[in-house]
Parts: C-alpha cells; structure tokens; sequence
C-alpha cells in the first residue's frame, strides 16, 4: 500500500467531527497555546528559544493556530514540548500531521488521549522526564445519544469503525505499532491506559533512530565481534580482531553515502578520538559494501580506555561539515568495556 494511498485516505477520514478524546480535567483547562521554552533563564523569543511549549485543550482551532505560531516566528527550535490532557481526537491528529509535515520532533510532560496522537507526529518523539505521564483511552462521542436507547442510526454505527480505521492508517504512517490502539480499548471514556517508558519504546511511541542498543557479543566467523545497532537498525557499530588487518572499530550504516565518510577521515590534525585514544587519519579506511557505507578505524588494543564510543561530534577536531546531526554516532556506553574486551581477545579470521 503506498503513502500516497495512505495519506488521502487518512484525509478521508480526517472530515469526521463530534468525537473527543478527553483527559483529565480536560473541561476546566483552557485551550492550547503556544509559547516559547529554553533552558536559558528568561528566554521569550524564537532567537534563543529550543522548544515549542504546548499547553492546554487541543480544539478544532489548534491546528491552525500552531501554523500561524511557526509562520510569524523565525524559529530556531524544532521540538514541540506537550503538557496536555486532551482534546478533540481529530484536531490532535490533524496537529500531528503539521508537525510531520514540518519536521518537528515532540516531547512529552504530560501527554494523554487527543495529545497522544499529536504527540506522535514527532519525527523524534521522547519523554521529557521520568516522570512523563503519556496516557490513551477509547474514544467518545462529545454530544453522546441516549446509550439506552434500543435503535441506533446506520451513521452511528458507521462512523466510529470509520474513525477507527482513520485512526489505524495515521497510526501507520506514524510508524507507531498498532497495538497503541489495542491498549487504548482497556480504558473507557474516563479512565487512563498509562504507557510506561518500556511500552513506549517497544511501540515505537518514543522514537529516537540515533539511540543505540547496549553493546552486546555475536559470533563471526570461528572468533566473536562487539555490536551496538541504533533504534532503527539500519546502523551499527563494532568492535573486532582480524588476524590479518588487526583490531578496528568500524560504523556501518545504510543511509549514510560513503563520501560523508571519505570526506571525514582528515582530521584537523590531531587524530580521531576513538574508545579514549587517538587514531591517525592514515589509520581509517571507507568502504561501501552491499550498498552500506563504512568507516573503520583500526586501534591499538593496548592503548583504548572504553570510555565512550562516540564519533564526529568534537568541535575541536572535526570541521562543520563533519560533526554529525541529531548526535547521529554518540554510542552507547551501556555494555561497552566487557563486550568489547571480550570481542578484542578472540580475533577472527
């Protein structure tokens, strides 16, 4: 099925009106509005700002009122900070949909029914804090019928599996696992399914690609290797002994063009920080093998620290051109030391 397919059905389904997602306390919170949020004291405009805060109900009118935010402020920040209880469900979705569109990442304070879908719009979505309360629930009619009533419309019973089909495909374009819907059916209109931080990374609900696993050991060949993979799993890091070529440690990943690379093995002359040593540039080798680009950088297991497995994010020692966005190679140090340690004493042939 194509996006184009999925993104003028979801527009279909999107005309639907009437149906909210209430929080709590959703009837005395005002309405959303936008401001600006910076960890700098006193920041109130878009030149210092780093976040988009937003507070309140989400109505019919935030939408529009968010587009009209970002047109009239030259802004710097690209996160939409949520702290809200609810909405309406399709204006939360039409929101998310802007903030796709636009490329802006979400994080969320509190974050439940309507503000959940909008909140999944994020190209990067994470919670703000440990203490994030994200939370969804069925949906409901905002005017409701009589429910003791014994005959119902074709149109009642019509368009809620529409809504929930329209809720399905956005769910899809979103990236989000569909079983987010199956654990919003556990808690009615006034109730709240609570997502914790664990179900939220394993649905996908918090999304950061250039997170990476905790380093762990596979087997290659007759010896073993120490990998990390990012949250996407279209790059990894490793840690290896050859008996020919030595010990390296060496990035690949699919999205990346080899000439990024290539172009980023000459340092400003000190040398490349790798596991807490400095490598020479004549020591890094690029390859681009079954269409993944490569960078390996071949070490002194004698002289590494393990200190962190970090790569083209030093100012100091890289150009502009070569600090990697969105911290793309901060590695993950969970694991590190002993995967490593391991992978670097069993060289493989």
């Amino acid at each position: 099925m194509s996006m184009t397919f999925l993104r003028k059905s979801l527009f279909a389904f999107l005309i639907l009106a009437g149906f909210a997602l209430g929080g709590c306390n959703v009837a005395r919170a005002e309405k959303m509005r936008f401001s600006f949020g910076s960890d700098t004291p006193r920041c109130n405009d878009a030149t210092c700002a780093t976040w988009i805060n937003a507070r309140g109900v989400i109505t019919n009118e935030t939408p529009a009122d968010f587009i009209a935010f970002i047109d009239r402020n030259a802004l710097r920040a690209k996160t939409v900070r949520f702290d809200s209880p609810g909405g309406d469900l399709v204006a939360g979705m039409r929101l998310g949909e802007v903030i796709r569109v636009k490329k802006f990442d979400t994080e969320a304070i509190t974050c439940a029914s309507a503000c959940a879908y909008a909140f999944l719009g994020g190209v990067q979505r994470r919670f703000a804090s440990k203490q994030t309360r994200f939370g969804v629930h069925r949906f409901y009619r905002s005017k409701p019928r009589n429910p003791t009533l014994r005959h119902y419309s074709g149109e009642d019973l019509d368009t809620p599996q529409r809504l929930m089909a329209g809720l399905m495909l956005y769910a899809m374009k979103m990236g989000v696992d569909l079983r987010l819907l199956a654990m919003a059916t556990e808690a009615g209109p006034g109730e709240m399914r609570w997502i914790d931080a664990e179900e939220a990374r394993t649905l996908n609900v918090t999304y950061t690609p250039y997170t990476w696993d905790r380093w762990e050991i596979k087997p290659l060949g007759k010896g073993i290797i120490a990998i990390s993979q990012n949250q996407d799993k279209n790059a990894s890091m490793q840690i290896a002994c050859t008996k020919s070529e030595g010990a390296y440690f060496l990035i690949r990943d699919e999205r990346e063009n080899a000439g990024w690379f290539r172009q980023c093995q000459a340092t400003r002359g000190n040398g490349h920080p790798i596991l807490g040593t400095l490598v020479s540039d004549q020591d890094v080798v690029t390859r681009t093998s079954q269409d993944k680009a490569t960078i390996a950088f071949f070490i002194d297991p004698r002289k590494v620290t393990f200190g962190n497995a970090t790569v083209f994010a030093d100012p100091n020692t890289y150009g502009p051109s070569c600090i990697a966005p969105f911290d793309k190679y901060v590695g993950a140090t969970a694991g590190l030391k002993e995967a490593a340690q391991l992978a670097l004493r069993n060289c493989v042939e």
